[in-house]
């Protein structure tokens, strides 16, 4: 994270702008960044306040067993992947904060399905393998994803994604390379390019890949405007319809031309 960054972020947890801070101390750059804290804070971790016992992964949803003031509970949700898991127990611990009592928390948590666009959505289909979309735009965003999906039963996982125009050139090629290192199949495609080169784009992402795993291919498209196929065998093919599934845009921008999606 950029010094400035880091910085701004620290003030926010200062008297001046906050009576209790809530930290997932499982990630680095938070850990380090709570050190500075002027106020009370409750920790969310492998060691943490409310402290990560077990996690158990499926397709449909998480179980998981936590300690909160040594006492254990146990709790399951429709949400999928450590990192929302995370985000999930640092709302608990802000609510916890407010004065709302655990076991509502969880029971809310065990009879709603949560749905947040963009976050490890799993769309339902009639076939023997699942799609799953997530908004994921920076290497460290994919590498969370592309791990946790590694962590569920699975054959192969193939990854369909492109890198935003007018944005940090300088993440595509590591992007690029995170999803080649956890993925069977990577299929780089535009998303939208807005005033760039859709192939220039595309172009960067690989630049740094030199290494490929047996049988595993990257396989590149331009044209996602409205569908993405791929044949995955001879029987299977994966079709994904970008209008009626909802993906992140509602157009594209290609050189100065809106398209609406």
């Amino acid at each position: 994270m950029p010094t400035s960054d880091y910085n701004t972020k620290a003030k926010l947890f200062d008297v001046k702008h906050a009576k209790i801070g809530v930290v997932n101390i499982d990630n680095k750059t938070s850990k380090e960044i709570s050190k500075k804290f002027n106020i009370e804070t409750t920790t969310v971790g492998k060691s943490g306040d409310i402290k990560i016992l077990s996690l158990t992964q499926q397709i449909k949803g998480t179980s998981f067993k936590v300690e909160i003031k040594n006492k254990q509970y146990s709790c399951t949700t429709n949400l999928i992947g450590e990192y929302n898991i995370s985000n999930l127990l640092m709302a608990t611990a802000t609510l916890i904060n407010l004065g709302f009592s655990i076991k509502d928390i969880f029971s809310v948590v065990k009879n709603t399905e949560i749905i947040v666009p963009g976050r490890f959505n799993v769309l339902k289909t009639d076939s023997d393998f699942s799609v799953i979309i997530d908004y994921a735009h920076t290497p460290d965003g994919i590498k969370n994803v592309l791990s946790s999906i590694k962590k569920l039963p699975h054959n192969r996982i193939i990854t369909v994604f492109g890198c935003g125009g007018n944005r940090d050139k300088t993440k595509r090629s590591e992007m690029g390379t995170v999803a080649v290192g956890l993925s069977d199949y990577v299929i780089i495609t535009s998303d939208n390019p807005r005033d760039e080169n859709p192939e220039t784009i595309i172009d960067d992402i690989p630049k740094e890949i030199t290494i490929l795993f047996d049988d595993q291919e990257i396989i590149r498209t331009e044209t996602t405007l409205n569908t993405i196929t791929l044949k995955i065998d001879e029987t299977i093919d994966v079709y994904y319809d970008r209008v009626n599934g909802g993906w992140k845009f509602k157009f594209f921008r290609i050189q100065g031309v809106t398209l609406e999606m």
